[in-house]
This record gives structure tokens, C-alpha cells and sequence, in this order.
């Protein structure tokens, strides 16, 4: 997985600016980072070493935008209460892939694609509004892969309740 990284990295230094000139994603920064909702307004890439250099922050950014700063209106907040759940996926996630068995194939497929989602919208949305909309694909992923945990969840809180599942057997109906 380093090894492709590495390579990712030269092929993007190499081909970048014949490609897809660093212009042009500055103007699309700057035409997506117009509005109320704006964030990370007047980031400008210099160079596409900068460009890798800020894909982290943005990507988060915009996963988990709105921050508690940036209410400032009523769909601010709903967005903000959205985002908490996004967060809640997130962490749900990620300890689903640490203690539950699954297809590795099918793991790396929606890790892969998550995170090159992320990191691609990230670096070129600067606006949560546009962000809020872009990201839902990537709430599913986490959806899929939040499920296992998703479950337990319920499992746990219908014996809380006392509302214990039954074994089915091989002549019960479906």
C-alpha cells in the first residue's frame, strides 16, 4: 500500500500540471469557497506539494463540517446535528474494522473509496453547504461499514429492554 502511495505521489508531481493545471484548481477553490457556509476561504495552492500537504485537513474538514463555530442559522444547526451523526458512523466504523471478521477484499474497496472521496471533494469544496450534499455518498460507506457495530448497538438495547432475540430453527417459517 506504501508502494502505491509512492507512486501516486511522483505520478501526481510528474503529470499534475500537464494534466490539470494548479490554475485552474485555485479557481475552482475559490468559486466553490463563495457564501455564508464558506470555509478555509482564501486558501490558494502554490505549489502541488501544498496541494498534498493540505488534502488531510480538508478532507476532514469536509467530512465533518459544520463545526459548533460555524452555526450561525437554523440550517446551520441542522447541519451541524447531522454531522454529529456522521461522526457517530465514523467512530462506529472504524471500531467495526478493528473487532469484527470481514472480507478484506470488500474492507479495503470501501476504505479505498471513502478516503479518495473524501480527499478529492475536500480539496476542492470549501463550502459545507455544498459539502453537506457531496458527502452523503460517503455517509452510506459508512453506513456499510458502521453496520456490525450499527447492530451489536441494537441487540444490546432490545436485552436492556428485555426483548431477546429467539434462535430460529430449521422447521420454523420464514
Amino acid at each position: 500500500m506504501l508502494l502505491f502511495g509512492g507512486i501516486g505521489s511522483v505520478g501526481l508531481g510528474l503529470f499534475a500540471e500537464a494534466l490539470f493545471p494548479l490554475s485552474k484548481v485555485n479557481a475552482s477553490v475559490a468559486y466553490r469557497s463563495s457564501g455564508g457556509a464558506a470555509y478555509l476561504d482564501g486558501l490558494q495552492y502554490s505549489s502541488w506539494f501544498d496541494f498534498l500537504l493540505a488534502a488531510l485537513a480538508r478532507a476532514i474538514y469536509f467530512q465533518f463540517t459544520p463545526f459548533p463555530l460555524h452555526v450561525n442559522s437554523i440550517f446551520d444547526f441542522l447541519a451541524f446535528s447531522a454531522t454529529v451523526f456522521v461522526i457517530v458512523l465514523f467512530i462506529s466504523a472504524t471500531r467495526s474494522l478493528y473487532e469484527c471478521e470481514y472480507d478484506e477484499t470488500a474492507a479495503v474497496l470501501i476504505a479505498v473509496v471513502y478516503l479518495a472521496g473524501i480527499t478529492g471533494y475536500g480539496a476542492i469544496d470549501s463550502n459545507f453547504g455544498t459539502g453537506v450534499r457531496h458527502r452523503i455518498v460517503f455517509d452510506f460507506l459508512l453506513i456499510i461499514a458502521a453496520a456490525p457495530v450499527i447492530r451489536r448497538w441494537g441487540l444490546l438495547t432490545r436485552k436492556w429492554i428485555g426483548i431477546i432475540p429467539r434462535q430460529r430453527g430449521h422447521g420454523d417459517e420464514q
